[in-house]
């Protein structure tokens, strides 16, 4: 999966992808996976179009959203994905706080250093998540 090989990737499935991200990333605080999003962005390249992911930001959904300010309507960010991978660019990229970006949540374990109460990430999400691909009922 680190090569980035799409091929691979497609061969290991959505889901088995998906729980490695989720393993890879924990144990960080919420704030240490924000970091780790922001410099994800600083970084990456669109794969084909050899530019700043930050660059690629599909425009008319951009004017879509400046269109909806206008009109005082209040903007929020969906996601079937991660919340705190959105929340961490949500801002930056869409102008949309994190307090206005709901998506699948990532459970978080208590724990006390010393006088310093912590959360970290867990490698789970509140749905449980089977390694088998979903069925979808044909029409």
């Amino acid at each position: 999966m680190l090569s980035g090989d799409p091929a691979a990737i497609g061969a290991l499935g959505l889901l088995r992808v998906a729980l490695a991200l989720l393993e890879r990333f924990e144990g960080q605080t919420p704030a240490a996976y924000d970091d780790s999003v922001r410099e994800f962005f600083d970084h990456a390249q669109h794969r084909t179009l050899a530019r700043s992911l930050r660059s690629v930001v599909y425009q008319p959904m951009l004017e879509l959203l400046d269109a909806l300010r206008t009109r005082d309507v209040d903007v929020f960010i969906v996601s079937g994905g991660g919340v705190e991978f959105v929340r961490a660019i949500g801002q930056q990229l869409y102008g949309v706080p994190a307090d206005r970006v709901v998506g699948t949540d990532i459970r978080y374990r208590y724990e006390r250093h010393g006088d310093t109460p912590t959360l970290l990430r867990t490698a789970e999400h509140h749905r449980s998540v089977s390694l088998t691909e979903p069925s979808y009922p044909h029409e």
